[in-house]
């Protein structure tokens, strides 16, 4: 009985875990909002030439603003589409997650760029 109390407690920190970092009203408007955060904190180490180019300004402000006015939207449709054997809400809980742990925005970009 303790064992499942505490797997139920594990389980609800996970669930609700990305909503309350992320001040966010569900699990995929958190993960937009850490997806905003991870481009924001990488576009500060872009190179000073490229980092000076408006176009790029432009998209990342862009970027930011999307994810910060969809309401998990976005996300919620990105992971439709590259998950669609789970439900939505458990495949943005489960990619914050990994962006927690691998803050590394590669995977998602190379997927979406080959098409």
């Amino acid at each position: 009985m303790r064992l499942l109390m505490l797997f139920a407690l594990i389980a609800a920190g996970a669930w609700f875990g990305p909503q309350f970092a992320e001040d966010a009203e569900g699990p995929c408007p958190a993960l937009e909002r850490r997806v905003a955060e991870l481009v924001k904190s990488e576009a500060v180490k872009l190179p000073a030439g490229v980092a000076g180019d408006g176009r790029i300004a432009g998209l990342l402000s862009a970027l930011q603003g999307m994810a910060n006015t969809s309401g998990g939207a976005i996300a919620q449709a990105y992971v439709r589409d590259r998950f669609p054997q789970l439900p939505p809400e458990l495949a943005c809980v489960a990619a914050w997650w990994k962006l927690k742990f691998d803050p590394d925005l590669g995977p998602y970009i190379q997927g979406l760029l080959k098409r």
